[in-house]
């Protein structure tokens, strides 16, 4: 490993060109939804933008009605192979929009040129009739915009995609990770928001995984097999979901059931499954802790929030108060670990069979010991945050008919 330290000095910039020889910039503000992100919060972001110390002239903001939640810092240019683009904060050459870097692909319409200049004043009959244009966004309608060039559509993950694509067509990436935060992002801060951002992010990467681009084949093709393999873990990510939810579930019916399937703590097989554990826990708590130490005192908070709300997520408190049908599977299975747990307890107490149930013991109380906010969520807190009492009494009725199932099957 040879890894690549970047400094920035913009101070030197003036030494090496004049002012009105500056590249041009072009700035996108993404933004979603109005009551999440108010829209005096895109107002300050662009005035932020527009008072950057840089021609006026050279600046072009672009307000978008979509945008990805991040802050990874990558530029394309020319080249191959390089860290895929995701999220927000990113420079591009504009030339890398429009085809490969030795396959020029002209747009339709000059104004999206990439070395085109607008010299025109803003507020001039003509520049002025493009914008709305623009705005109605039907300009693109008829054209290869989307799909041969600019950010391509087609999946719910366009960062991850329209990266993929450029750097099959041979551009490179470079990443760079400056000292000072370059761009400071939002999160979201509800399990809710976040499991569907998470299950947004799993459709558009399947899409991508499953389709005629599939990294796999066209990737590896065109990038070769390590960056096509590269991109293919990502793309089929969400598949872990099918044996994570196997291994939430399998080890806790087979306890309830008396079945070990686990070797036994005398065995020397049990030595591998334990080195496995601290292995990838173990790396995780690090990273959480390190984490932790290096943001310390800087916290992101949400765009809109109530005071209760805020207060919650200030004292780390979980937010489970809105009736989602993504919190079911996770209180059943919750509350499946839980009933395992204590059934296994009871039998190794009652049997004296530690040796034999040891680990299974083991995964379902360390799934109760990570389930304890969504216990306190489901029978024990009063506010507002909550889970629902018809989320709570569907998962404990799925898991009395997976008890039902397995005792009579």
């Amino acid at each position: 490993m040879n890894p690549v330290h970047r400094h920035e000095h913009p101070e030197h910039l003036e030494k090496a060109l004049d002012r009105r020889d500056f590249p041009g910039l072009d700035i996108f503000i993404c933004t979603a939804d109005p009551f999440k992100e108010p829209p005096i919060d895109v107002v300050n972001t662009a005035l932020s933008v527009m008072a950057y110390d840089y021609p006026a002239e050279k600046v072009s903001v672009y307000v978008s009605d979509d945008g990805g939640l991040g802050a990874d810092h990558v530029c394309l240019h020319g080249g191959s192979e390089g860290p895929n683009y995701v999220g927000t904060g990113c420079f591009f050459n504009r030339r890398a929009f429009f085809g490969g870097p030795c396959s020029y692909v002209p747009p339709e319409a000059l104004e999206l040129s990439p070395d085109y200049i607008v010299e025109k004043p803003i507020n001039g009959k003509e520049i002025l009739g493009k914008a709305h244009q623009v705005a109605g966004c039907y300009y693109e309608n008829q054209t290869s915009w989307g799909s041969k060039i600019g950010f391509r559509y087609g999946s719910l993950v366009e960062d991850y995609y329209t990266g993929y694509r450029l750097q099959c067509e041979g551009w490179k990436s470079a990443f760079c990770n400056p000292s000072r935060a370059t761009f400071l992002g939002d999160i979201p801060i509800t399990i809710n928001d976040a499991l569907n951002q998470v299950k947004r992010w799993s459709v558009g990467l399947l899409e991508v995984a499953f389709s005629k681009y599939s990294p796999l084949t066209y990737g590896s093709r065109n990038m070769g097999i390590l960056m096509g393999l590269g991109y293919a873990h990502y793309s089929l990510w969400p598949i872990w979901s099918i044996p994570i939810t196997i291994y939430a579930l399998v080890p806790s019916l087979a306890l309830l059931q008396g079945l070990p399937i686990f070797p036994k703590v005398s065995e020397p097989w049990f030595l591998l499954y334990a080195f496995l554990f601290l292995g990838s826990y173990g790396q995780d708590c690090f990273d959480f802790i390190s984490t932790r130490m290096e943001t310390h005192g800087f916290n992101v908070t949400s765009k809109v929030m109530e005071d209760e709300q805020s207060q919650r997520y200030d004292n780390g408190i979980f937010e489970f108060g809105v009736a989602s049908p993504m919190f079911i599977p996770l209180a059943s299975l919750a509350t499946l670990n839980l009933v395992a747990f204590l059934a296994g307890f009871l039998r190794v107490f009652n049997d004296g069979e530690f040796d034999a149930f040891f680990v299974q013991m083991f995964v379902a109380g360390f799934g109760v010991l990570n389930s304890f906010p969504i216990y306190g969520a489901m029978f024990f807190r009063r506010d507002s945050g909550r889970m629902p009492i018809n989320t709570t009494l569907t998962s404990t009725l799925i898991v009395g008919a997976l008890l039902f199932c397995s005792t009579n099957s």
